[in-house]
């Protein structure tokens, strides 16, 4: 996963829906930090460059590229309830997009 993963499931978890008390959402991002079993792959300036761009020509959040960018070598497959991923840009970027729940929403 892109370390913009790990911040993005931090806010969310703190500061979205139900709010989990912040101690109790550090300490599972501390894990998935230490985790050995978690490849966390950086966002570097490539990606923030293209990032721009598709954001630009689709109108989808800049946030939404930099979950995948980092890490599209090495999947095949996202699982999202993003509705954004839903959007034709993510289609050309050669992965599949999988929802497992069934239920699109949008963030």
């Amino acid at each position: 996963m892109s370390y913009h993963q790990i911040c993005e499931i931090y806010h969310v978890l703190g500061f979205r829906g139900s709010r989990l008390p912040l101690d109790r959402v550090q300490k599972f991002i501390l894990a998935i930090l230490a985790s050995k079993k978690i490849v966390k792959i950086p966002v570097n300036f490539s990606h923030i460059v293209r990032a721009l761009e598709l954001s630009t020509r689709s109108g989808i959040h800049l946030w939404d590229f930099l979950c995948l960018l980092p890490v599209i070598e090495y999947i095949e497959v996202a699982y999202s309830m993003d509705k954004h991923f839903r959007h034709p840009v993510f289609k050309k970027l050669g992965i599949r997009i999988e929802n497992p729940l069934g239920t699109w929403i949008v963030t």
